[in-house]
């Protein structure tokens, strides 16, 4: 079969039902070519990713930090390729401390703290979103 990437779901149950089941659909997507496709990529005739699947794992923790440094944890483990998460930047900035020790990368979807911009200290966490102090000096 094709090479898997594995990829984690930190998320919380206090986010809405959209943040929860997204990952999920976007991932049936993507393996069944209902997306753009990847370039470069080699699908079969019925349009399915052929070189490479993604798995996704999902985990809630409950918007506290102990919680998101267990769950990394966990992923990291389990042998993740990378998380996305974890929701807030008061779990994510703990999460990510412990994702650069076990070398786990992290896709930050809604952490907008500034202190996840510095490179040193989060080698490993990858902002998606704007930070705080960008947010504020738009407006």
């Amino acid at each position: 079969g094709s090479p898997v990437l594995k990829l984690g779901y930190c998320g919380t149950k206090y986010l809405t039902w959209t943040y929860c089941v997204s990952p999920e659909l976007a991932v049936q997507a993507i393996n069944s070519g209902q997306v753009k496709r990847l370039e470069g990529a080699r699908y079969d005739e019925n349009g399915r990713l052929l070189d490479f699947q993604i798995e996704l794992a999902q985990r809630e923790h409950n918007a506290d930090k102990a919680d998101g440094v267990m769950i990394i944890s966990d992923f990291a483990r389990e042998g993740m390729n990378a998380v996305l998460g974890c929701g807030y930047s008061s779990v994510t900035v703990d999460a990510a401390t412990f994702g650069r020790a076990s070398k786990t990368v992290m896709l930050g979807y809604s952490a907008t703290s500034p202190r996840l911009s510095n490179k040193e200290l989060y080698s490993y966490f990858v902002r998606l979103c704007t930070p705080d102090s960008a947010q504020a000096a738009v407006m």
